[in-house]
């Protein structure tokens, strides 16, 4: 399966924005406080799953429940052209192994440094 690099870049200027508040083991949790009203936080990979929603992804194909698993739903992983439904990032954050996107994200990786990883392993000039 081919990476589609258009849909990544959105991917990783999306982790880049201000646009998403990051929460760690759910795909994307809402909560409500007297203080604040209602907010909704993502991990890196709900984000990826919101971006997917944003730009199309029912354009191409059935409606499938995308929020009730703890990964990609496949149809998610697919449209990134990502193998899995959660993708390695080629880095190591010291436990000796390559991390995926969720773990990285769990691991306590910012947004903007998961970013760095996506942009280092699926967009980088290989010129």
């Amino acid at each position: 399966m081919t990476v589609n690099k258009d849909r990544v870049e959105l991917f990783a200027a999306a982790l880049e924005s201000d646009r998403y508040r990051q929460c760690k083991g759910q795909l994307k949790i809402s909560t409500r406080s007297p203080d604040t009203g209602y907010a909704t936080f993502h991990c890196a990979l709900g984000v990826a799953t919101q971006v997917a929603l944003d730009n199309g992804l029912w354009e191409e194909g059935p409606w499938v429940d995308v929020w009730s698993r703890g990964d990609l739903n496949p149809a998610v992983a697919e449209w990134y052209g990502w193998g899995g439904t959660n993708p390695y990032l080629g880095i190591d954050l010291g436990s000796g192994e390559e991390e995926n996107i969720a773990s990285a994200n769990d691991f306590g990786l910012s947004f903007w440094q998961i970013a760095q990883a996506v942009r280092a392993k699926w967009l980088k000039d290989e010129g």
